[in-house]
């Protein structure tokens, strides 16, 4: 979040006073309006993210945070394999997270890419960790 880029010095103090304008800050995203949905905090069994456009790419971005809450470290440790529907397996806890963000996030993907400004935009799926493992399954 944006009290820890700026203890690290990733961000200078006084530059951003949010979450959303960190993020603006970093992925040089120049409007607010850019950012679609984000859930900074995540939960258990629901890892944290942002859905953002990127007009320099023309690209819908998912990006999943990774381990870093307690209720992160619990999903980590949820570590069984669970059959996936589509044939192999997967780690349990990332596939409950996978299912619960693309229960969330697939309605506003859909309706963001089929407006017409947007027909010629990708979808780019992105995570760190615990949420790259997440990003894939979640397209299921």
């Amino acid at each position: 979040g944006e009290k820890g880029l700026k203890f690290l010095g990733i961000i200078p103090y006084g530059s951003a006073t949010s979450n959303n304008e960190s993020f603006m800050r970093l992925s040089n995203i120049e409007s607010a309006l850019d950012i679609i949905s984000t859930d900074f905090e995540g939960g258990l069994y629901s890892p944290g993210y942002v859905l953002s456009v990127d007009r320099e790419s023309k690209s819908v971005v998912l990006a999943v945070r990774g381990t870093i809450w307690p209720h992160d470290f619990l999903t980590d440790l949820i570590c069984i394999d669970e059959e996936l529907p589509c044939g192999g397996s997967a780690h349990s806890g990332m596939f409950k997270s996978a299912l619960n963000l693309a229960s969330q996030i697939r309605p506003l993907v859909v309706n963001l890419l089929s407006r017409p400004k947007y027909a010629d935009f990708k979808l780019t799926l992105t995570g760190h960790s615990l949420g790259a493992g997440e990003t894939p399954i979640a397209t299921i």
